[in-house]
């Protein structure tokens, strides 16, 4: 899985992909975001680790969480939370995208 794989979909969707395509683009936007959640709540547990030992050495918790956000896991960190947030957003909109169109089909508007 890499970043490119992710924006190619993003951009399918945003393109106008038919709706049985949007509902494999949410699935498969799932299985990364699942992915992605795996990864993040590694870093986590890590984060309350290394937060402790950094704020043994600093005055402040914000100049610790500064340190920690400064850090190669902090900046992975950082980076997976805003993913989750997109992918999180965008299956929101392909579902939203789908119930329309549903309703549509319906006529019910």
């Amino acid at each position: 899985m890499n970043n490119n794989e992710i924006k190619n979909l993003i951009l399918e969707a945003r393109d106008g992909a038919n709706l049985g395509r949007l509902a494999d683009i949410a699935v498969e936007l799932s299985g990364y975001y699942a992915t992605l959640s795996e990864q993040f709540g590694d870093i986590e547990i890590f984060r309350a680790e290394r937060w402790l030992d950094i704020r043994k050495d600093v005055k402040s918790d914000t100049v610790a969480e500064k340190t920690w956000l400064a850090s190669k896991e902090g900046q992975e960190w950082t980076k997976l939370r805003i993913q989750l947030k997109y992918i999180e957003k965008i299956i929101s909109t392909i579902k939203l995208r789908l119930q329309v169109a549903r309703g549509e089909a319906y006529n019910q508007f």
